[in-house]
């Protein structure tokens, strides 16, 4: 018996003109797919980070002619200390950021509360005021943020630096907590060391006149203002408010002066 063999051959006729533009249409879909997924990635790679992106820049200011600052306050919280500056505050209508210690704030939560409760902002102050380090910056501040969190609700935005010092890499651990670092545009200088809370000798008078003619000289619009909670401040805190108000400005918190970045003066 012998065995049929098929043998398959190839059909070399040429394509007509409908096969052709089948062809030439499926590759010119399939090239268009591909370029509007690049494109797509693309786009998603550059544009969406930078839209979600967290601008972790430290502050110093904030670019604006309107008529505006930030007043800020370090250490504490401390009764002695912080309850009058909120009783100031709160006479004014005026909302400051505070950058708490946090080790004052486990030992004196009901005021932190209050502090936040009366609309003022919270930032970091470290834990225990010290130098940040490399080697020490990840506990000082995820333990700080912790402490508010539980207190207030809410973890701090914003981190200020023992004495403003700080490295490249504390920097880093800042921002990996959702820390951004302020610094300040006018200092009080009001951070003289205290024997007692409750003796306040007759040149402290003259400690609230300095403050307050420091603030006078270089205020300006978009300023953030430092203090510490100190006799002379209390002392001058409603001089300075009036004196701030005269010139026309506006005293917010640090988030609400961020707000008004780029602005110009009506």
């Amino acid at each position: 018996m012998v065995k049929q063999i098929q043998i398959k051959t190839t059909d070399h006729r040429p394509q007509t003109t409908d096969q052709k533009k089948s062809v030439f249409g499926l590759r010119s879909l399939v090239f268009g797919s591909l370029v509007l997924w690049f494109f797509s990635s693309l786009v998603l790679l550059l544009f969406v980070p930078l839209a979600n992106a967290t601008d972790f820049t430290p502050i110093w200011s904030v670019n604006t002619t309107q008529l505006m600052v930030a007043l800020s306050f370090d250490d504490g919280p401390k009764p002695e200390a912080t309850e009058p500056i909120l009783d100031i505050l709160d006479r004014y209508g005026v909302r400051a950021t505070f950058f708490v210690v946090g080790r004052e704030c486990s030992l004196y939560p009901d005021l932190l509360f209050r502090i936040a409760d009366a609309g003022h902002e919270i930032g970091s102050h470290t834990y225990a005021h010290r130098t940040l380090t490399e080697k020490n910056a990840l506990e000082e501040l995820s333990k700080t943020n912790q402490i508010i969190k539980e207190i207030t609700g809410s973890p701090p935005n914003f981190l200020r630096a023992p004495g403003g010092k700080y490295s490249s890499k504390v920097r880093e651990i800042a921002e990996s907590l959702g820390l951004r670092l302020v610094n300040w545009t006018v200092n009080g200088s009001d951070y003289v060391r205290l024997s007692s809370w409750f003796e306040l000798p007759d040149d402290y008078a003259s400690l609230a006149d300095e403050i307050i003619k420091e603030v006078d000289q270089e205020i300006r619009p978009g300023a953030i203002l430092l203090f510490h909670k100190s006799p002379q401040t209390i002392l001058a805190l409603p001089r300075i408010i009036k004196n701030i108000q005269a010139k026309g400005y506006k005293m917010m918190t640090i988030s609400q002066l961020l707000k008004e970045e780029g602005t110009e003066r009506e």
